[in-house]
C-alpha cells in the first residue's frame, strides 16, 4: 500500500498554541510511512520544523500582516501546485486548522471549493468565530456568505461524506453535532502536551528575591491582560510578572500597546513578550517561574492549565461562579 500523503495547511507558523499542535502532530508521525507537507502563509519563527517539512504559500497568511492577497481561486491553484509538489502526487488527505475563524475569508471560501471538488478534507477547529468574535463573524456573513446566514453556514460548515471535523473539547463537538453534523465524521482530538524533555525542569528554579508569576501567552483580548495587570499592581515588594507573546493582529496590537504603556506609567513590576527576548527554552521559561498565571475569560483547549503540570509548577487563576462574579484566586498543585 502506497504510503499516505497528508497537506497540513494553515494561515502561518508563529509561536501558538496551533503551531505547537502541528508540531506535536508532525513529530507523532515521524519514523511512519506518511507523507507529509504543512503549507503555511508564513515561515516558522521557532526552529523547531524541518526545511522540507514546510511550504509557503502567498495569501495564505491573514490579509493584514502583509501577505499579498489572493482570490480563492488563486488561493486554491496554489495550495494544490505546492502540495503537489512537496508529496509528488496530491494530498490523500487535506488537513485544515481553524479555516471557520474568519481571519482570511479567502482560505475559508477555498476550502468550500475543495469540497465541492470531492477531496477528502479534515477541518480541525480550534475556535469559533461566533464564539465572541463578532467582527469576525461579520467578515465571514459579508465575504462568504453573501449576507445570508443560511448560505454562510453551507459554506463554512460543507458536509458530506468525504468531509470529516475535528474539535479539541467535548463542547465544541457537541455544538457541531447538535447542529445537525454526523456524529461519526465528527472527532474528539484533545491537544497534545507535550514540552519535550522537561525533566531537568521539575526541580524548582532558586529566585534571587521576591516571586515570579508567569502568564504563556499571545496577549490578545480574550487573554484578559489587564486583570494581569492588576495583579500586578496589588503584589508584594521584589514580586515580578512576565508575559510570553504579543499579538499579531493590528486589532489585538493597539489595546496590547495601552496596556504596556500604562503598566510603564504606573511602574508595575511587569516585563512583556519574554518568549521572544529569552533565549531559554519554554520548558525553562515555566520552570523559572513561582507559579504559572491566567487571567483568559475563554479558552478553547487550555494548554497553559495542563503544561506546569509536567514540570511540577502550581497555576494561579479564578473562578467565576455562574451565580455571581466574584472574583475568587485558587491554586492548582
Amino acid at each position: 500500500m502506497p504510503a499516505l500523503r497528508i497537506a497540513v495547511v494553515h494561515y502561518h507558523l508563529r509561536p501558538g498554541g496551533v503551531t505547537r499542535v502541528i508540531h506535536n502532530a508532525l513529530s507523532a508521525l515521524r519514523g511512519t510511512d506518511y507523507r507529509v507537507v504543512v503549507l503555511s502563509g508564513s515561515p516558522p519563527e521557532l526552529e523547531v520544523f524541518l526545511p522540507d517539512q514546510v511550504r509557503l504559500v502567498a495569501g495564505l497568511d491573514y490579509p493584514n500582516s502583509g501577505s499579498p492577497r489572493q482570490s480563492p481561486e488563486q488561493l486554491v491553484a496554489a495550495l494544490e501546485a505546492n502540495a503537489r509538489e512537496a508529496l509528488g502526487a496530491p494530498p490523500d488527505i487535506w488537513h485544515f486548522h481553524n479555516h471557520t475563524l474568519g481571519k482570511n475569508t479567502a482560505l475559508s471560501r477555498a476550502v468550500y471549493q475543495l469540497a465541492l471538488r470531492g477531496h477528502r478534507l479534515l477541518l480541525q477547529i480550534h475556535d469559533f468565530s461566533e464564539d465572541g468574535r463578532p467582527v469576525n463573524y461579520r467578515t465571514l456573513l459579508k465575504d462568504v456568505g453573501e449576507g445570508n446566514p443560511s448560505t454562510l453556514v453551507c459554506r463554512l460548515y460543507p458536509q458530506a461524506p468525504h468531509i470529516h471535523y475535528a474539535a479539541i473539547n467535548s463542547r465544541d463537538r457537541n455544538f457541531l453535532c447538535r447542529a445537525g453534523m454526523t456524529p461519526a465524521r465528527v472527532y474528539l482530538i484533545p491537544n497534545a502536551v507535550d514540552l519535550g524533555n522537561s525533566q531537568p525542569f521539575t526541580t524548582p528554579v532558586r529566585q534571587e528575591s521576591g516571586r515570579f508569576f508567569l502568564y504563556p501567552t499571545r496577549a490578545i483580548r480574550r487573554k484578559n491582560l489587564g486583570e494581569f495587570l492588576f495583579w500586578s499592581a496589588m503584589a508584594e515588594t521584589g514580586d515580578r510578572f512576565a508575559t510570553t507573546l504579543a499579538p499579531t493582529s493590528p486589532a489585538d496590537l493597539r489595546p496590547y500597546r495601552q496596556w504596556m504603556a500604562l503598566s510603564r506609567q504606573l511602574k508595575l513590576p511587569v516585563a512583556f513578550e519574554i518568549g521572544r527576548t529569552s533565549r531559554q527554552p519554554f520548558a525553562a521559561l515555566l520552570a523559572s517561574a513561582t507559579a504559572v498565571v491566567t487571567t483568559s475569560v475563554a479558552e478553547g483547549f487550555g494548554l497553559n492549565f495542563l503544561e506546569p503540570w509536567l514540570i511540577k509548577r502550581p497555576i494561579v487563576g479564578r473562578i467565576y461562579p455562574r451565580s455571581h462574579m466574584i472574583l475568587r484566586s485558587i491554586i492548582l498543585t
